[in-house]
């Protein structure tokens, strides 16, 4: 009677795909159900233990599954904050560094202005050319990406002063 009960189970164990350890623990379980039971023991109780059996196994099987597909969704989330947050520093990176071009322009016509009142000790083209790259730096680790470009500009014309020794007027 027992081997009636256990005559389909290579086909069902099959059919939960496990691994031949995993059909070993099952086949053991289900072994360790019937074996509680008595010679004797209607094949009706025999076949409910073996589907109980079963049944433990399919909803363990079935919560991992479910565990696996949490873990993949949160992974999945995690990957897409992630490339979210890159492609939001990349484009706070550009923003910024147009922000930088944006000010260092306003270099040349800002000592334009400054030689009404003030007498550099080269042509204006040789001082933009050595003040420019100490403001584009400065600039650099000053700016967030945030301001406008006016705020840009006042800086870099505060820039502009301070490598040229000029004290700041009301003017800018």
């Amino acid at each position: 009677m027992r081997e009636r009960v256990l005559q389909w189970l290579p086909v069902t164990i099959a059919r939960l795909n496990l691994t031949d350890e995993g059909e070993a623990a099952v086949r053991s379980a289900i072994s360790n159900a019937l074996n509680s039971y008595p010679q004797g023991t209607p094949e009706k109780t025999l076949v409910a233990a073996r589907d109980q059996v079963l049944s433990l196994v399919r909803d363990a099987i079935a919560e991992r599954h479910r565990q696996q597909a949490q873990q993949t969704a949160r992974m999945l989330e995690e990957r897409a904050v992630s490339e979210r947050q890159a492609r939001e520093a990349s484009a706070q990176a550009e923003k910024k560094q147009a922000l930088v071009e944006g000010g260092l322009r306003a270099v040349g016509p800002y000592l334009q202005k400054l030689e009404e009142d003030w007498e550099f000790d080269a042509d204006l083209s040789a001082v933009e050319m050595r003040i420019k790259d100490p403001i584009r730096k400065r600039l650099l680790s000053e700016v967030e990406g945030s301001e406008s470009p006016e705020e840009v500009a006042k800086k870099a014309r505060r820039l502009v002063r301070a490598e040229l020794n000029i004290r700041p007027s009301n003017r800018s």
